[in-house]
């Protein structure tokens, strides 16, 4: 196929009215734009505590995710979850997995997170946009359950407000107490043994919410690394 030849536009006859002309534009150095403030947390916080369920043995998991659950209606208990992730009652231990399992499987106008390295700052984000968080921990206990029982177990716990001033976590311990109150450093230390790992459930819709709050960390790959 041949191609084109181009056309040759004559040049323009008329003579550009200066009045119309833009005028000279005068620089001015920019002020930079300001870097909005985050905004600031309260100083406390406290979530209003859905029912209190006591755990059964070797149950802090399945009985802290059911509490945890119940803050957004769900009518279940322990039992509905051990059914599904702890059958047997000789399993010691449910980890973070299984409890995420359940709660993409069997609860599902939620969703669920969990990240690795929190620390305060990051739970009272989420503590101060209403969402109570699930951590995971150590604790001792004041009895021998097995022989040679070294008295010391992971235990779960669902972190419901906190208290600058005071530096106290609030929590509720499916083990102990409905309402217990630890300050920030033992509640650090007790953390610190399963890598300061949390868990966030919520509602489906408010995802981007959760997406904001977690920043970088929403990515598991940048929270692992």
């Amino acid at each position: 196929i041949p191609s084109a030849t181009p056309t040759t536009l004559p040049a323009p006859t008329t003579t550009p009215d200066p009045a119309l002309a833009s005028p000279t534009a005068t620089l001015v150095a920019a002020s930079p734009t300001p870097t909005p403030s985050p905004t600031p947390l309260p100083g406390a916080v406290a979530l209003a505590q859905p029912e209190y369920e006591k755990q059964g043995p070797n149950n802090c998991g399945p009985a802290t995710l059911s509490m945890y659950l119940r803050f957004y209606g769900w009518q279940g208990d322990q039992t509905k979850i051990t059914e599904q992730i702890k059958p047997f009652d000789g399993d010691r231990n449910v980890n973070v997995e299984e409890l995420v399992y359940f709660v993409n499987n069997f609860a599902g106008w939620l969703r669920v997170q969990f990240r690795v390295g929190g620390d305060i700052p990051a739970l009272k984000k989420f503590l101060a946009a209403g969402y109570p968080v699930l951590i995971e921990g150590e604790t001792d206990v004041d009895r021998q359950y097995w022989p040679d029982d070294d008295l010391w177990a992971g235990h779960y716990l669902l972190v419901t407000g906190y208290d600058d001033q005071a530096q106290m976590m609030t929590v509720m311990d499916a083990f102990r107490d409905y309402n217990k109150q630890m300050s920030y450093t033992d509640f650090l230390a007790d953390w610190q043994s399963f890598n300061y790992v949390y868990i966030v459930v919520y509602p489906t819709e408010q995802e981007g919410t959760i997406q904001t709050l977690l920043g970088a960390d929403w990515s598991a790959d940048v929270n692992r690394q």
